[in-house]
C-alpha cells in the first residue's frame, strides 16, 4: 500500500479508538453517578427535593457525616471506600432478598430492571 493510504488507515484507527474510549468513559461516568444516587436513595434516605445528596450518600456508606466521607476521599482511602460500597451493595440487595456475593449477576440485575417503579 502507498504511504498515503497507510496514514489514512492509521488516522481512521486512531479516531475509532478515541470514539470507543469516549463512549466507555461516558458509560462509566453514568454508572458511577447512578450507583451513588441509588445507594443514597435506598440506604441513605435521599429525597427528590434534597439539594445536597452528599449526606445521604455518606449515610448509605455508613459514614457519620458527609465531612467524614470527604475526608476519606481526600486521604485516598480507596480500599476502605470500596469496602463500604460493597457492604452498601450487600445491604441494598438484601432488601430484595438477594445475596450480593452468591446470587447470579442476572438475578441482581433483574431485581432492579424488573422491579415496579414507585
Amino acid at each position: 500500500m502507498s504511504e498515503r493510504i497507510l496514514r489514512r488507515v492509521d488516522v481512521l484507527e486512531k479516531e475509532e479508538r478515541s470514539r470507543q474510549l469516549e463512549q466507555h468513559s461516558s458509560l462509566a461516568t453514568t454508572f458511577f453517578f447512578c450507583r451513588k444516587v441509588v445507594l443514597a436513595h435506598y440506604l441513605g434516605g435521599l429525597e427528590p427535593d434534597d439539594e445536597d445528596p452528599g449526606e445521604a450518600e455518606a449515610r448509605a456508606l455508613s459514614y457519620e457525616s458527609r465531612d467524614d466521607y470527604l475526608e476519606a476521599l481526600f486521604k485516598g482511602e480507596k480500599s476502605e471506600i470500596n469496602k463500604r460500597f460493597r457492604n452498601a451493595a450487600r445491604r441494598l440487595f438484601a432488601q430484595a432478598g438477594l445475596d450480593f456475593d452468591r446470587s447470579p449477576r442476572s438475578a441482581l440485575f433483574e431485581s432492579f430492571v424488573g422491579a415496579p417503579r414507585p
